[in-house]
């Protein structure tokens, strides 16, 4: 899959010192040689990006890249969640993680890919089932 410019892709985040997987990032040119990204503000809370990247720009020897996935586009403010992750236009590594991490944050810890059922240990205790499920 080549990629075109002002599209939202996942970066494979290079950086060492980072505890991300990916970065966020918009393609700001797009040859069949080379790719220009630029990874999205709120990647770079941390300011680590000022210290790898010079103008916050990264450029990719090639189109496609290896370390580069598609995002999928945001859903509607009031639309539904999506619970199985195979209705995504893109299912990749960074997709899954990041819909895995936004379900997360909603205490939605389980995500059905498939016939594969994903649960999320949340660590703490949801009121996910009545007295009734406990007890039988």
């Amino acid at each position: 899959m080549s990629f075109e410019s002002n599209t939202t892709v996942w970066l494979t985040d290079p950086s060492p010192t980072s505890n991300l997987a990916y970065i966020a990032c918009t393609i700001t040119s797009a040859s069949p040689t080379s790719l220009t990204l630029a990874p999205v503000a709120a990647s770079n809370d941390t300011g680590w990006l000022d210290d790898i990247y010079d103008d916050n720009l990264i450029t990719l020897p090639s189109n496609p890249h290896p370390t580069v996935f598609p995002q999928n586009p945001p859903l509607p403010p009031n639309a539904p969640a999506i619970t199985d992750l195979t209705n995504l236009p893109f299912l990749n590594p960074a997709t899954l993680l990041h819909a895995l991490s936004e379900r997360y944050e909603k205490n939605d810890i389980y995500t059905a890919t498939g016939p594969i059922l994903i649960a999320i240990n949340p660590f703490e205790k949801l009121p996910l089932y009545g007295k009734e499920i406990v007890d039988t």
